[in-house]
């Protein structure tokens, strides 16, 4: 009987949700503390993401480098819709991967067509920032696991997925679009 009970109020709760986000303001969900300044090359960033989407899908990237882009190569992509993909996965914490690239770089996937990269360089130039900063972008209550469920120490995969999702949250917070990329056939 306890467990009805208890199944009732996660279905309300899961109903009320965004009625008790509106009434907060903002996402009631933990935010890493982890606000990265180390600089961005916007520019670069799109080179890389373009070449990652083989060119074929239009992209957005925003002021902190996070990057959200068309499920569909032939379908455009507006700020608006962007922004909702962005507040969306900010909203329900947002699960990550990550990607070694062959040149270098780094891609950090989402649950959502969103995606992070974090450049070589970056990598270079600024990882003992990375190293003394990445557990600042663990949020409370979280524990890293790979794809098996098992808690892993956080290896360098790990702190550059942080580091690339604390910039991400950033961009959450204060969407600010920095370049609209568009493929061949949509310009």
């Amino acid at each position: 009987m306890a467990w009805i009970v208890i199944a009732c109020l996660i279905v309300i709760f899961w109903f009320l949700w965004p009625t008790i986000k509106k009434s907060f303001g903002h996402s009631a969900l933990p935010i890493p503390r982890w606000k990265p300044a180390i600089p961005i090359n916007i520019e670069k960033i799109v080179v890389v993401f373009s070449r990652c989407l083989e060119q074929k899908k239009a992209f957005i990237v925003f002021k902190n480098g996070t990057c959200v882009f068309t499920k569909d190569r032939n379908s455009p992509l507006y700020e608006d819709e962007a922004k909702h993909i962005l507040r969306k996965i900010y909203d329900y914490h947002p699960d990550f991967s990550t990607i070694a690239l062959d040149d270098g770089n780094w891609l950090v996937k989402y649950n959502e067509p969103l995606a992070s990269i974090v450049l070589k360089e970056e990598i270079d130039n600024y990882w003992c920032e990375i190293e003394n900063h990445y557990q600042k972008g663990i949020t409370s209550y979280e524990v890293l696991v790979d794809e098996y469920g098992n808690q892993r120490e956080i290896t360098k995969d790990g702190k550059i997925g942080l580091f690339a999702r604390a910039r991400m949250f950033m961009d959450a917070q204060n969407p600010q679009v920095a370049k609209i990329w568009k493929p061949e056939n949509q310009r």
